[in-house]
């Protein structure tokens, strides 16, 4: 039975192998766990896989200007260039890989489906707070809604802090 084991891990592995064309799209959340995410997909990409960091903000319910002086414009030039600096430092660490960034607002959820089905994404990877209880019902569970509605494999990583809770 460990055999067996064993070598459906190691199917799993080889299937979750990049190639030069895989792309990974990575929900991008501007927080660690979207750094933690986005380490994952690059290190099961460095192969050649590519990657394209995506951070979905939600629609402002304010006008554009209204957002504490700044537009929304400038928001999302600030949001991009963060994602540019996740987008270095994984090339840094992983020579020959492609990461693309890209902000777009509306629903999370939809959105990194979305985006998913538009861009050919092989992969979605999404982080989780892994909340619980009254937290997870008040809040819900973008990575949950993105596994049940995507039409590609989803890859959740789990927060560090979740699993050190255990």
């Amino acid at each position: 039975k460990i055999d067996a084991t064993a070598a459906a891990g190691q199917a799993a592995g080889e299937a979750l192998m990049a190639t030069p064309t895989t792309l990974w799209l990575v929900a991008h959340d501007l927080s660690p766990l979207g750094d933690a995410a986005a380490k994952s997909a690059a290190a099961l990409a460095h192969h050649g896989g590519r990657l394209l960091l995506l951070h979905v903000k939600p629609v402002p319910v304010r006008e554009p200007w209204e957002r504490d002086g700044k537009d929304t414009y400038a928001v999302e030039e600030e949001q991009r260039q963060m994602l540019r600096s996740v987008a270095t430092s994984l090339q840094a660490a992983h020579a020959g890989l492609v990461v693309d960034v890209e902000v777009l607002a509306g629903d999370p959820i939809s959105r990194i489906v979305e985006e998913g089905a538009r861009t050919g994404a092989d992969f979605i990877v999404v982080g989780t707070h892994d909340r619980r209880g009254v937290a997870r019902l008040v809040l819900g569970s973008v990575a949950e809604a993105v596994v049940h509605r995507a039409a590609v494999p989803v890859l959740v990583a789990r927060s560090v802090f979740a699993a050190d809770s255990e």
